[in-house]
């Protein structure tokens, strides 16, 4: 599920977030990036030579894409066919930016978000993908109607982006080991992954909301922007708490049903592991 457009013109202007691209499953497109440099400063791209965008789903795997980007209006366009997006899923990416002489001079990380089709994928991911559109659904944080006080979204997509991953590096690293390896376009357990997220998210903006606490009173009227920081780390920790116990669980389960060869009790039926 993915939602055409989304305000996020201001959350995106910090000079170290990550830039974030969005394509559909097997669907011609594109995205155009701003690029600078680590202090916020706008690349000239006419000083420089290819500009090529890689992901991959996890490291040690396989590109996922390898596109040369053109230059439009000092601003990098990444143009993709169908072909190029055979499978759903949030990657870890880079812009991988030379100079003329063709040496790599600027690596921009990024994130790239791939929306499944239904009509492709709904054999292969019955579940169904989890995307940046369903956790801002979740929070309720769509758009800047949605938080009159703030007048723009309380996550940016990077930001969204990398908390649908924690929860999966949970689950690879947390003992014992369980095979597959997941990664966000195959972990399968939807309900816990997306309380997961929304914990992480309300634990990181708790703790941002903390450091930057600060009461004060004017013209008679006590001012407190930030005091939803012990509420969130809170219900943060909750959110992760309960991920974290059903992870122990469902790991016990697997487990337990790859040793005995079935699931379940017999007189109700049992499923073949």
């Amino acid at each position: 599920m993915a939602f055409c457009e989304i305000c996020l013109t201001d959350r995106e202007s910090c000079p170290n977030e990550w830039p974030f691209l969005r394509f559909q499953q097997r669907t011609k497109g594109g995205e155009t990036v701003t690029l600078k440099d680590r202090f916020g400063n706008e690349l000239t791209l006419a000083d420089y030579g290819q500009i090529t965008l890689l992901a991959r789903a996890s490291f040690g795997g396989d590109l996922y894409l390898n596109i040369a980007a053109e230059k439009a209006d000092n601003k990098a366009v990444i143009a993709v066919v169908p072909d190029d997006l055979p499978t759903p899923g949030i990657f870890l990416g880079e812009l991988v930016i030379e100079d003329t002489e063709g040496v790599v001079v600027f690596r921009v990380p990024c994130y790239v978000e791939v929306t499944e089709s239904i009509e492709l994928t709904s054999g292969t991911y019955p579940l169904g993908i989890l995307t940046t559109a369903e956790i801002r659904m979740s929070m309720m944080d769509r758009c800047a109607e949605d938080n009159f006080l703030l007048d723009n979204v309380e996550f940016s997509d990077s930001q969204i982006a990398w908390a649908i991953r924690r929860p999966i590096d949970l689950w690879n690293e947390t003992p014992p080991p369980v095979p597959p390896v997941y990664t966000p376009g195959t972990f399968p357990y939807r309900y816990y992954w997306t309380l997961a997220v929304i914990g992480i998210l309300m634990r990181t903006a708790g703790l941002n909301a903390k450091r930057n606490s600060l009461n004060y009173t004017a013209t008679g009227m006590t001012v407190k922007d930030k005091d939803e920081g012990v509420f969130y780390i809170d219900k943060g920790g909750e959110y992760l708490e309960e991920y974290k116990a059903w992870m122990r669980h469902k790991k016990v389960e697997i487990n337990m049903g790859r040793a005995l060869g079935t699931t379940g009790i017999p007189i109700f039926g049992s499923t073949d592991v």
